[in-house]
């Protein structure tokens, strides 16, 4: 049976990354357009991707489908802790961005925790749980 994704800790956590960035991302919106105009857009992105795509794993049964949706999910942790560097490095954040970064590598961590569990399951080939 499909994950309710409201039980699981990693979507919560990433849910309020995704609105920590968006709230740093508008005190800050005109610094971050003026060091590059797509930057803000392509951090906002990512980080709605990564809730996005841990919420999605959670309707399969089936671990391949789940880690396919997981995969994504890191690949966009990847690319928002990235941006949040570049615009840390370019000015265009502050220092305090730290948090976010940390954050970000948090949810990272949990996921691949979650996809390791899947992982475990399908090698005894036991649906997601």
């Amino acid at each position: 049976m499909p994950h309710n994704p409201s039980r699981l800790q990693v979507i919560d956590r990433a849910f309020a990354l995704a609105v920590a960035i968006h709230r740093l991302a508008d005190r800050h919106a005109e610094a971050l357009a003026s060091c590059s105009p797509s930057l803000r857009s392509q951090l906002l992105r990512a980080v709605d991707s990564v809730a996005s795509n841990l919420t999605e794993a959670t309707a399969f049964d089936a671990p391949k489908r789940c880690r396919a949706f997981l995969r994504i999910a890191i690949g966009s942790c990847n690319e928002v802790e990235l941006q949040l560097r570049l615009a840390v490095a370019l000015q265009a954040l502050p220092e305090s961005a730290s948090t976010s970064i940390a954050e970000t590598v948090t949810v990272r961590r949990m996921t691949y925790g979650w996809m390791k569990h899947l992982e475990e399951r399908a090698a005894r080939g036991l649906p997601c749980e």
